[in-house]
C-alpha cells in the first residue's frame, strides 16, 4: 500500500482541561491533610469528613479547568469543601438559608 494513502495513525485524545500536571497534583496532595482537618471541624466525624474531602477533590478535579493558574489553590479547594458541606448537610443548608435571610 502506498504510504501517502494510508490512514493517519490516531492518538487518544485527552482534553487539556481535565489533565492535572505533576506539579499541580503535588500541590493538591499537599493540601489533603489541612482539608481533612477542616472537614473534621465541620462535621465532627472522621468518616464523614473523609467523604466530604473525597467529594471536594472529585468536584475540584472535574472542574480543574476553572481554576486559574496563579490564584490561591488552597483557597479554591477550601471554598469547594465548604460549599460541599453546605449543600450536603441539612444543618449547613439551614445555616446558608439563615445567612441569606439576614443579608436582605
Amino acid at each position: 500500500m502506498n504510504p501517502d494513502l494510508s490512514p493517519p495513525k490516531l492518538q487518544p485524545h485527552t482534553p487539556k482541561s481535565t489533565t492535572v500536571d505533576e506539579g499541580l497534583r503535588a500541590q493538591i496532595e499537599a493540601l489533603i491533610p489541612p482539608l481533612r482537618r477542616y472537614a473534621r471541624a465541620l462535621v465532627r466525624d472522621s468518616v464523614a469528613a473523609d467523604d466530604l474531602v473525597q467529594e471536594c477533590l472529585a468536584s475540584a478535579l472535574s472542574k480543574i479547568h476553572l481554576w486559574q493558574e496563579g490564584t490561591d489553590l488552597r483557597a479554591w479547594l477550601f471554598a469547594i469543601l465548604h460549599n460541599q458541606h453546605v449543600s450536603l448537610t441539612p444543618s449547613g443548608r439551614a445555616r446558608a438559608r439563615a445567612h441569606r435571610v439576614t443579608e436582605t
